[in-house]
């Protein structure tokens, strides 16, 4: 895979996505706290499903998909899907 195509991928398919978790206000009033630790986990499972449904033929677009889960985990403190995501990364990094 050529290294600039795989960065640029991941740019395209990562900014949309940190540009919306940015917007998210950073002062969370305690009744908040749930509400947005359920629109955490809601944002993070389509992240998820969505890596799913690439179709395999497609490493740089999976790589794509699993770094930007990961990097919505790791921006949300959770771990729901970080031991997959750790796999496929290094699966396709070699592809």
């Amino acid at each position: 895979m050529n290294k600039n195509l795989g960065l640029v991928l991941l740019l395209l398919v990562s900014a949309p996505l940190l540009y919306v978790g940015s917007s998210m206000s950073s002062t969370v009033k305690p009744n908040q706290s749930a509400t947005k630790e359920k629109q955490s986990k809601q944002i993070i499972e389509a992240a998820y499903q969505s890596a799913r449904q690439m179709p395999i033929s497609d490493p740089c677009g999976n790589l794509g998909k699993y770094t930007r889960l990961e990097i919505l985990e790791e921006k949300n403190n959770s771990n729901f899907y970080t031991t997959i995501t750790e796999k496929k990364i290094k699966y396709y990094t070699r592809k």
